[in-house]
Order: C-alpha cells, then sequence, then structure tokens
C-alpha cells in the first residue's frame, strides 16, 4: 500500500496522486482540523478554505482559480479520493489508535502546529533523526515508533514513581505500607479479542433488567449472572 497513487480531476486539468508521506500525512491532519472548526462553526468560507489546503498537500500546483471554478461534486470526489488514499492502513492494530485518550486538556503553550510537532519532537529527541528524516517515514512506521516511545516514557515514569513515599500508603492498622501503581493509560492495559472491546464494569453501572452475556465470559465480567 505504501507506493499506491490515484488521478484527481478537477475542472480540465489531472493530475496524479502519490500516498503522502508522514510529512504530509501530518500536514493533511492540519487541514482536516481545519475543516472541522469550520463545520462546528458552520463557517462555509473556513470549510472551503480547509478542502484548499487538504487537496494543496498532494497538490502543490493546484491554483485557487482551479479550485473555486471547479464543480462542487469534483471537489468532493477529489477529497473523498485523497482521504481514502491515505488512510491509515491497519490503524486498529495499533492500541495508541484504537483506545485514544479521553483526556483533551490543552497547555498554556499550545498552538496550531502543536499537534504536528509533537510527532516530529517525540521521534526526533528519542533518535535523534533529522526533521526530513522523520518527514520520510510512512505514517504507519511512525505511529509504530511514537507508541513505543510513549511506552518507554511510561514505564520510566512507573520506575521513579516506584522510587517515591507517595507511591505507598501506610495502613495504621496493619502498620504496613501498600504500593499504590501509577495509572497506565487506557492504550496500555485495555486490549480487545475477537473484535470486541474486553474490559471490567463496576457493578452499579451494569444495565438493570436481563442482560446478556458473552458465551465465555469469566466470572468478574459477569457481577449479575445467576
Amino acid at each position: 500500500m505504501a507506493d499506491q497513487s490515484v488521478t484527481i480531476a478537477l475542472g480540465e486539468r489531472a493530475w496524479q496522486v502519490k500516498r503522502a508521506r508522514l510529512g504530509g500525512f501530518l500536514r493533511l491532519q492540519q487541514a482536516r482540523e481545519s475543516i472541522n472548526r469550520g463545520i462546528q462553526n458552520a463557517d462555509n468560507g473556513s470549510i472551503v478554505d480547509g478542502l484548499l489546503e487538504f487537496l494543496r498537500v498532494c497538490i502543490p500546483d493546484l491554483e485557487a482559480k482551479d479550485f473555486h471554478s471547479a464543480p462542487w461534486w469534483e471537489v468532493f470526489v477529489a477529497y473523498v479520493a485523497v482521504e481514502r488514499l491515505n488512510r491509515l492502513p491497519h490503524a486498529a492494530e495499533f492500541a495508541i489508535l484504537r483506545f485514544p485518550s479521553d483526556s483533551h486538556r490543552t497547555v498554556p503553550w499550545d498552538n496550531p502546529l502543536r499537534s504536528v510537532i509533537l510527532w516530529i519532537h517525540l521521534i526526533a529527541s528519542t533518535y535523534s533523526w533529522a526533521k526530513d528524516q522523520i518527514e520520510q517515514l510512512w505514517p504507519e512506521e511512525a505511529v509504530a515508533y511514537v507508541q513505543e516511545i510513549l511506552a518507554d516514557k511510561q514505564e520510566q515514569r512507573e520506575f521513579f514513581h516506584s522510587l517515591s513515599e507517595v507511591a505507598y500508603r501506610y495502613n495504621k492498622a496493619t502498620k504496613k505500607s501498600t504500593y499504590k501503581p501509577l495509572t497506565r493509560p487506557a492504550w496500555m492495559v485495555m486490549r480487545s479479542k475477537g473484535g470486541d472491546l474486553v474490559t471490567v464494569i463496576r457493578a452499579d453501572m451494569v444495565p438493570v433488567g436481563n442482560v446478556i452475556y458473552p458465551t465465555k465470559a469469566g466470572e468478574e465480567l459477569r457481577p449479575h449472572a445467576r
């Protein structure tokens, strides 16, 4: 899938577009965010600008006049073709994508480029590769690297946490301290089996009524089973 390409036609011109490597993939993501903001704000102008930005990632010589003069359905078909071409292969096999963090907290130094820069920063600071080298990775390679980097960082945090006094809770009754492990992100602890999410649910959160459990579910997953 790495070297796939597709023909894009707008107006009287056509381009042979190749699948983007990481640099282009991240710029496509930025353009998607612009389109989504336009949709959320019901701003047609921002949506159109985002679509032009999106297509220009793969068609650098696409001029604004050619884009704006093309029928809307040609723009839509072109967008879908580029989107499909650059879909991340085997995305469901990467835990970090399958179980993303629910936290959307921003930082005071947040900026529009940060979502792109973070990819480059993580890989460069770990492997000391140049920006140009990193941008030439295939997106799926970059995801695999980032996943391992974040796993290593989490394990390092857990190690330092185990050396800290705050990691141990003292029980006055037993006069012993109990280790309280650092919470891991969902993608490191959740797993899938047979395509379905397998996790433990608190008993008071289980639906009331006739609950149908998986045939092979263990007792810890069947708190109300009779």
